[in-house]
């Protein structure tokens, strides 16, 4: 022990002070070193010469863990390193040694596991001098993978063919790319944050209110329900929706999904309107027949002219008679197809069987995924079949706008549009040029993608596909042809070869859905022509066709 009573009391004083500095500074390292070590950061410190000073536990362990290198202090930073981290972190060490602040993000494996770091290295000063640098990096990989996860459901969610909206506190808090196409907006940025009731009719506002209610209190009302909605630009229009209650951002909200069943109700009224044509059209006929035979019955002179002309009225009565039936028939298969508006569900149907697979994979494997895979492929075929039942009823409704043109160039279109489906095939396709024809554009434009289309589909098997497409001058008529080289078909079978839901082939060996020759038949049927076909098996096709 030091005798202070040697000293002068200045002295003392000093000595005193000096030993409660040393105290205090010993003290402040102390909890220094347990504050850093009770992060779950990595912090250190290193020399000019890059030597370590300073690291937590956190840090080594984890350099242990990584490199299976025990830190020590004095080792320097860099030689520890093999020659990919040196490249990585030299340039680092020398900008903060440099005087400038430097962050960056690196990623390591540690137990099997990739990890994703984001460091901030600064330089360290003392009396206005750089003595080394301090760095602290901490763990993202958690946020990483939520902002990953987050922007697969964001895509999914645009890329669904149905409108889904969530709103809460009565306002739009999210909608995807086909509600904003519903709802005729720009872009989602001008529904986002807007009142929903500005959305719906006043007609309808109390009672979407109450089920708003209902929604937020537990209830799912999953089974489409049809409403009106007022768009961004304010056409009222007819949707079909569920709501369902959810968690978003951490705060009750309301998810809904909305179809515009707009051309659906359009569709079902013109339907009706028809049928009401329909029923006249038969009471004005039926009125002129019992005119007719009231005459007949007050005079006996007239009776073989009166008869005369009951006959060829009745005749062509059976004639509407049976273009009516033909017609109630297609438009009660239309009507029943539409009405229940299968394209909705379906599409539902493929967007959480392909939720399920991209985000319960280990769960769905095997077999599961197998059925998985032919629920999305059979809901497509279906969704397939509807289009073009709407096109096949559509086909005999819409008016004509003919022109001529020159359908050797829409040919060579078509194809081009079409050959990307078999590039993995040799496809020889000869042309005639300048072959014209007045006609409907656009109608004459399925016929050529629904034959082209069947050419290369029935050729596929082929080691290289021959197509032909030209002109003749048949019975005193332009005459149109595609030839192919694929498997031909029986010429026993040619009846059936127009007919709705008629299929020469399986679906396992051919897709399609049987109604795209009547498709055409129908379209050529409008021009007032004439389609027909020869083949033989194994020799390929050649569809004529003619328009008047």
């Amino acid at each position: 022990m030091k005798n202070y009573r040697l000293k002068s009391k200045k002295e003392l004083i000093r000595e005193i002070n000096r030993l409660k500095e040393s105290e205090e500074k010993s003290t402040a390292l102390y909890f220094l070193k347990a504050l850093i070590n009770n992060r779950k950061e990595l912090i250190w410190s290193l020399d000019k010469d890059l030597n370590f000073l300073i690291f937590n536990d956190f840090f080594a362990e984890i350099y242990w863990k990584t490199y299976k290198i025990e830190l020590k202090k004095g080792m320097n930073a860099l030689k520890i390193l093999n020659t990919k981290l040196k490249t990585f972190w030299t340039p680092l060490y020398e900008t903060a040694l440099a005087g400038k602040s430097v962050n960056s993000e690196f990623s390591e494996k540690i137990t099997d596991k990739q990890h994703y770091f984001e460091v901030s290295i600064e330089p360290m000063l003392l009396d206005n001098q750089i003595i080394g640098v301090s760095a602290i990096s901490r763990d993202i990989t958690e946020r990483k993978e939520l902002i990953e996860s987050k922007g697969r459901y964001k895509i999914m969610l645009d890329d669904i063919p149905i409108g889904i909206a969530v709103h809460q506190d009565g306002k739009i808090a999210y909608i995807n790319t086909k509600g904003v196409e519903i709802m005729h907006a720009e872009k989602a940025s001008n529904l986002i944050g807007q009142s929903i009731f500005k959305f719906i009719p006043e007609k309808t506002y109390k009672h979407l209110a109450a089920q708003i209610k209902e929604t937020l209190n537990g209830k799912k009302h999953l089974k489409p329900v049809e409403e009106k909605y007022s768009r961004y630009d304010g056409k009222v229009i007819d949707v079909e929706v569920t709501a369902t209650p959810v968690k978003f951002n951490n705060k009750p909200a309301i998810q809904i999904t909305v179809s515009d069943i707009s051309e659906r109700k359009k569709a079902e009224t013109e339907l009706k309107d028809y049928q009401y044509q329909l029923e006249d059209l038969v009471k004005e006929r039926t009125i002129e027949v019992e005119d007719k035979v009231q005459k007949l019955e007050d005079s006996q002179k007239a009776m073989r002219y009166l008869l005369e002309d009951v006959n060829e009225t009745t005749g062509r009565l059976l004639e509407v008679n049976k273009k009516l039936e033909e017609s109630n028939r297609d438009l009660e298969a239309f009507a029943y197809s539409v009405s229940h508006d299968l394209k909705s569900p379906l599409r539902a149907i493929i967007g959480y069987t392909n939720a399920l697979q991209e985000d319960f994979p280990k769960q769905f494997s095997g077999n599961a995924e197998e059925f998985l895979n032919l629920v999305i492929k059979n809901s497509l075929n279906m969704n397939t079949l509807i289009d073009d039942l709407l096109l096949f009823a559509r086909a005999g409704r819409n008016e004509l706008n003919r022109s001529k043109f020159n359908l050797s160039i829409l040919v060579n279109d078509v194809f081009n549009s079409l050959k990307q489906n078999y590039s993995d095939k040799k496809i020889e396709l000869q042309i005639e040029k300048d072959v014209f024809i007045n006609a409907d554009i656009g109608s004459m434009k399925q016929i050529i993608f629904n034959l082209l289309n069947n050419a290369l589909k029935f050729s596929k098997k082929k080691d290289q596909i021959k197509i032909e497409f030209g002109a003749k001058f048949i019975e005193g008529q332009n005459t149109y042809f595609i030839k192919d080289n694929g498997i031909g078909f029986d010429m026993k079978y040619h009846n059936k070869l127009f007919g709705v839901f008629q299929r020469l082939h399986t679906t396992d060996k051919y897709e399609g859905t049987g109604i795209g020759l009547s498709l055409v038949k129908r379209i050529i049927d409008k021009h007032k022509g004439n389609i027909y076909a020869e083949s033989e098996l194994g020799k390929g096709s050649t569809f004529y066709f003619t328009v008047s």
